[in-house]
């Protein structure tokens, strides 16, 4: 059991941790799913599968309870907090192994001052919360086994039920949870007692799931899947959706690509040099607690395993327990230390102290309003009441909660059309849940009827539907594109969609403005000169990002947000060119190599007139 001076150990951590993660803490939206959970948690709607009620319901009582702030930064907190209590939890964890005080101290601060972990501690994401159910489930199982307290063992039921309502991999905790709790759950006198009163308590997390028909029921626009009904509700909860990304690598390219992805989260984890203290630790706890080092290392292979099959781009935050078991790992290590060494403060806390200093300005996100700015940008190139077409999550997310939870330009629509195609891309869900959203934002939308033959639904998925809406309702309206030509992989993903192409091709001439692309009809007579003022004329409100106060390393795609002003830039320095004013033209590549002196073979590649701009 751990003393009263642990638990004020654990509390002055959980303190200190929570203080770090609040100042990092991005003020606004961030890159990944930051966007579209804070916009569905803000506006009363369902959050992507499994839905995740359990963070859905701490995220809507901090939009009431944190009295300042946008809606990102108010349910960051709950994110913030979370984390804080990991560091603290797995103190009182490593205490429970019997590790020595500072050793646990420093295994713990280790995960807290991990990049992997940090950067997921400073934004809207889930993975903080999901770490505290499990890390606490662990706590418990070993409580119990040193114990043999029911309510230790109720309450690590309880943690794993909890875990259920948030991120369903929690089950993936359970056979080393069971290794660590030891035989004494099965051996000791009144099992059958002692099921019946555990056993229910698995059940009180997945009863959150009842929340989402409810959420649903309202339409706002944010109903993810519209798990209304019992059937889509299952395929919500269940993450139908994305169960084809869970397949063994066989191909060599594919084993490959998951190998990479697991290095890049594991370095990023813990730096290579701490990886030999951690394999060391492993023997030393599997001399200290063969029980305890079993349970762990089974936690670690197991996740790991499935994160090795589980194929998709965003990985490296499904490796965070194996950290966990790494900053156990670590402090056994510590703990092995002669007793001279291990009482010196400063040979402990090393590994600590050398994360803080390697990461700290990679993971402040104090000041990181980029994102926010870069949807704004995006929007305000809109010419009014505009149609913006995106692609991607990254797109996405950031310009909805832009758009929908800060209120900036609200004359236009945006719509992304992976989304309009994948509700027809899955024959088991007919909700057509996206496109209920834009007809809640005014879109005349005739839905479907009826079940749709394949082939209609492979039609419609591949851009007919959405040419349908832009020739439709939604007919005289500007038409911007985001995702044309503004990075060597969109361009690969997008330009070969050929409908949506041709449609392009045939019918409207783009251009460049601004952030974005606009589709202007063929029949229109604009010059060269005209099209370069119009973009100029926003360019000249559209302030760059500090590019040395970004650090994009941890994200899918590090290279987007650079690369789409790149690309704008010059094209609106090509424009010019057209036009017949080069020295415009030159001002505007200037101004691109001033800002980013790596576009320089970007220039070369995309305009003529870069071999003089850039030699001279």
């Amino acid at each position: 059991m751990n003393t009263r001076t642990d638990l004020r150990l654990a509390g002055a951590l959980f303190a200190g941790f929570l203080a770090l993660y609040l100042f990092t803490l991005c003020p606004t939206v961030y890159f990944g799913d930051s966007g579209e959970i804070s916009l569905a948690i803000k506006s009363g709607g369902v959050i992507h599968p499994p839905g995740y009620p359990l963070f859905a319901l701490l995220g809507r009582a901090a939009l009431v309870l944190v009295p300042f702030g946008e809606p990102a930064f108010r349910i960051g907190v709950v994110v913030a907090l979370a984390a804080a209590g990991c560091v603290g939890t797995l103190f009182l964890v490593l205490r429970t192994l019997s590790l020595s005080t500072i050793a646990a101290v420093a295994g713990a601060a280790s995960l807290g001052l991990s990049r992997l972990f940090w950067v997921q501690s400073n934004r809207v994401e889930v993975y903080s919360l999901h770490l505290l159910i499990g890390i606490t489930a662990i706590l418990f199982a070993l409580r119990w086994w040193e114990t043999g307290r029911l309510r230790e063992l109720q309450f690590a039921c309880l943690a794993v039920g909890l875990g259920l309502a948030h991120h369903l991999t929690i089950v993936l905790w359970v056979p080393g949870l069971l290794v660590l709790a030891g035989k004494r759950v099965w051996t000791d006198p009144n099992l059958g007692r002692r099921l019946l009163l555990c056993l229910p308590l698995f059940f009180i997390g997945p009863l959150l799931y009842l929340c989402l028909p409810l959420w649903a029921r309202d339409e706002t626009g944010h109903n993810w899947g519209d798990p209304s009904n019992a059937q889509n509700l299952w395929n919500h909860v269940s993450a139908k959706l994305y169960r084809g990304y869970l397949k063994f690598p066989a191909s060599g390219a594919a084993f490959s690509r998951a190998g990479q992805g697991a290095g890049t989260a594991l370095l990023s984890a813990l730096p290579i040099w701490l990886w030999p203290a951690v394999a060391f630790g492993g023997w030393s706890l599997w001399k200290l607690n063969r029980a305890a080092a079993a349970g762990l290392g089974s936690i670690a292979v197991v996740i790991g395993a499935y994160a090795f099959c589980y194929g998709i781009p965003d990985i490296s935050p499904y490796y965070l327990p194996v950290l966990v078991v790494a900053c156990c790992l670590l402090g056994a290590a510590l703990h092995r230390l002669p007793e001279a060494q291990r009482s010196t403060p400063l040979i402990t806390i090393a590994a600590p102290l050398a994360l803080a200093l390697m990461n700290f300005s990679a993971c402040n996100l104090h000041s990181a309003t980029f994102v926010r700015e870069f949807a704004q940008q995006k929007l305000e190139s809109c010419s009014p009441n505009g149609v913006l077409l995106m692609e991607g999550d990254q797109d996405w997310f950031p310009v909805s909660y832009v758009h929908e939870a800060l209120k900036v330009r609200p004359d236009v629509l945006p719509i992304t059309r992976g989304m309009v195609a994948i509700n027809f891309g899955y024959t088991w869900d007919e909700s057509y849940w996206y496109l209920r959203a834009l007809r809640a934002q005014g879109v005349a939308l005739e839905l479907p009827k009826g079940q749709l033959p394949d082939a209609e639904r492979r039609r419609l998925a591949k851009d007919a539907y959405l040419l349908s809406m832009l020739e439709g309702p939604l007919q005289g309206r500007p038409v911007h594109i985001t995702f044309l030509q503004t990075s060597a992989d969109s361009a690969r993903t997008t330009m070969g969609l050929d409908v949506l192409q041709k449609w392009i091709s045939t019918k409207h001439s783009p251009a460049p403005q601004g952030l974005v692309i606009v589709l202007h009809p063929k029949s229109a007579t604009l010059t060269p000169r005209q099209l370069a003022e119009n973009g100029q004329a926003i360019w000249d409100k559209l302030p760059l990002p500090n590019l040395s106060e970004i650090d994009l390393s941890q994200e899918m795609d590090p290279a987007y947000l650079r690369q789409h002003y790149i690309t704008m830039l010059s094209n609106q320095g090509y424009l010019w060119e057209l036009a017949g004013e080069p020295t415009n033209a030159a001002q505007i590549y200037q101004a691109l190599l001033d800002w980013d002196p790596t576009s320089r073979a970007n220039l070369e590649k995309l305009t003529k007139l870069s071999a003089t701009v850039v030699k001279g």
